[in-house]
């Protein structure tokens, strides 16, 4: 007998599962769930919402008038919102926003200011340091992702990443090179 299960999380407290047993035929079972044990869970609304402008690409980042640094080998790690991760915290960064999936980095702000783009090569997008975390000194970087299995999956990693500098950032001098291209990375 084929069996496959999906957990859809509706509302952080109500989950709908069902089974497909045999083709064509779906058995529902709907679970209430106290909403305690559900935010314990999840810290962070299901959907996030979006509050920056999706920029993906070191070319956009040029286009709009960034500069780029030598590359920084870094240390890299990542959390999620729960309680294994954060303890009791609701998804607030340490600039005051809201935790995002595959954006958000913590740092070591004495060596990267909050609100400092970052490029990352490897994952070809640009991230933003909006938090710090305890362990996180010198070039060391924790990346924000959706669930715990996948901060768990990310693992300990060595990445190359570039800071990048604008307008909004003329306190912080980073030592640019003339040399990189972003269209060689």
């Amino acid at each position: 007998m084929f069996k496959k299960e999906l957990i859809i999380l509706y509302q952080q407290w109500i989950k709908l599962s069902f089974s497909l047993l045999l083709a064509g035929t779906l058995c529902f079972q709907f679970l209430i769930i106290d909403p305690k044990e559900a935010l314990a869970e999840r810290k962070v609304p299901f959907p996030l919402p979006i509050y920056h402008e999706p920029v993906k690409t070191m070319d956009q980042m040029v286009m709009k008038g960034y500069q780029i640094s030598v590359p920084m080998e870094v240390e890299a790690t990542a959390y999620d919102a729960c309680l294994i991760c954060c303890g009791k915290t609701d998804g607030i960064t340490k600039s005051g926003v809201l935790a995002q999936e595959w954006y958000t980095v913590a740092v070591d702000p004495n060596l990267i200011p909050l609100g400092t783009k970052i490029y990352v090569p490897a994952f070809g997008r640009v991230f933003e340091a909006q938090d710090i975390g305890g362990s996180i000194r010198g070039r060391k970087m924790d990346f924000f992702l959706p669930d715990h299995e996948s901060a768990l999956l990310f693992g300990r990693q060595s990445l190359q990443v570039y800071l990048l500098t604008g307008p909004d950032q003329d306190n912080f001098t980073l030592p640019v090179s003339d040399t990189v291209d972003s269209n060689s990375l």
